[in-house]
């Protein structure tokens, strides 16, 4: 039996198995699951479904908005200070 041929089965038994899989990064789009999936490199789901709320309100697109500089976006995701 070929992959292309044990492809659906292994597909259908995974869907037995794990019937309600859905992605632990929150996200309204496609745009948004790939920030939240770069910054989940660096720290855990968690963390990353605490600051995009935010990060998203700010920049909700690939366009930034004016007077918008790269080191604004890194300030949203640091730890707050005890």
């Amino acid at each position: 039996m070929t992959s292309t041929e044990r492809a659906p089965i292994i597909f259908a038994r995974l869907r037995l198995r794990y019937p309600k899989t859905a992605p632990a990064l929150d996200h309204a789009n496609a745009w948004e699951l790939l920030v939240a999936t770069v910054l989940a490199a660096q720290c855990t789901d968690a963390r990353v479904n605490m600051v995009t709320p935010n990060l998203f309100a700010r920049w909700p697109g690939l366009s930034a908005p004016p007077g918008s500089t790269t080191t604004k976006p890194r300030t949203l995701s640091a730890r707050p200070s005890a």
